[in-house]
């Protein structure tokens, strides 16, 4: 079963699940996972499967009905219409009533509940799933009995927790901008992004940011620029001089605000420099970028958790695995193709991601 969920790409119990033809599996997914069973020459074991049954049936879960959606109070502030906290928040509450399920959010924090009293509430309650929805920086750690529960996180990968987790694919959206910044006739391009960020994401960013600059020529690397989340890009006046220091004549980021930044300085968009973000948000209609499907994200933590629950793996993993979900490149009218550029342009010739997995 391992060797036919590395080769599906999928958790081991996800095989068991699909194998069984199991409703909480997609059908696209239990069709991939038969056709690398199919390929490997395996047949599931007729004994274990009757154990299986027997235990699920003498140990049902209890309340698995209602699933615990943990915040702390920093991301429960910032659930504004329309960014990525909200639209992962949407996709859980879709994706769990679609199957029945009940979710619940829970903010921690000094004005809220405390891990302890959390703790005892799920307890008390016998809820035994949890996703942690997002946690800040200043959540490191999150004092819970975690043997009593099936949990999944989405991103907050800096909390000391071995759980799997959801995310987005920022190493990826990353590669797309630089990939499709290039394709549109800009080289010296420069990654700038909050170091509170990569902190809880696992260094995604200036990682997958320094695999394309080690394809440049030296002449055309840009190392990338971090500044403060406390300050963010409008308090740093290093931004500017990292532009003008090394002539850069694209900027990607993950932060909204960074082309008002820009526009402060002087700088005109797209005539001076060019900017692709790396979360573009519904209402940023002319804005060149990523298009992050944070729904999916929240989608996907339920369908994982769901497996779980229904396997009774409770408490933490001895290897806890990430499941990344790609976003796509969008042009737009911040970043256009370069008059003296013979790349082509257009939605057809972008880059796909499925080239940079």
């Amino acid at each position: 079963m391992k060797d036919v969920a590395r080769l599906a790409g999928v958790h081991q119990t996800t095989v068991s699940l699909a194998l069984r033809n199991h409703p909480s599996v997609a059908e696209k997914t239990r069709e991939r996972i038969r056709a690398a069973a199919e390929r490997l020459g395996y047949r599931p074991d007729p004994l274990l499967d009757a154990f299986n049954e027997h235990r699920l049936a003498v140990n049902p879960t209890h309340n698995s009905s209602v699933i615990a959606y943990v915040v702390d109070e920093r991301v429960a502030a910032d659930s504004r219409p329309g960014n990525y906290v909200q639209a992962r928040w949407e996709g859980v509450k879709k994706a769990a009533e679609e199957r029945g399920l009940k979710v619940e959010r829970f903010i921690l924090g000094k004005r809220h509940l405390s891990p302890e009293r959390l703790n005892q509430i799920l307890v008390t309650r016998s809820i035994t799933g949890v996703i942690i929805g997002g946690v800040s920086m200043d959540t490191r750690r999150i004092g819970m009995e975690w043997h009593r529960f099936s949990t999944v996180r989405i991103e907050s990968r800096h909390v000391d927790l071995a759980v799997d987790t959801v995310s987005g694919d920022q190493r990826l959206a990353v590669r797309l901008a630089v990939r499709n910044l290039r394709r549109l006739g800009y080289r010296r391009i420069g990654l700038t992004t909050a170091r509170a960020d990569e902190r809880r994401l696992g260094e995604p960013m200036t990682s997958g940011f320094l695999v394309e600059e080690n394809t440049l020529a030296e002449e055309h690397r840009v190392p990338p620029y971090l500044y403060s989340a406390q300050t963010g890009p409008e308090g740093d006046p290093g931004l500017i001089e990292w532009i003008r220091k090394y002539k850069i004549e694209a900027v990607i980021s993950n932060w909204g605000n960074v082309p008002d930044v820009l526009r402060e300085a002087g700088m005109r968009i797209p005539d001076d420099i060019v900017y692709a973000a790396l979360d573009i948000r519904k209402i940023d209609s002319d804005v060149a970028g990523v298009m992050q499907n944070h729904e999916l994200v929240g989608r996907t933590a339920v369908e994982h958790l769901a497996i779980l629950l229904h396997t009774h793996q409770r408490g933490e993993l001895s290897a806890p695995a990430t499941t990344y979900v790609p976003g796509f490149w969008r042009d737009g009218m911040t970043a256009p193709p370069r008059a003296e550029s013979v790349a082509p342009s257009g939605a057809e010739a972008t880059v796909d991601p499925r080239a940079l997995v």
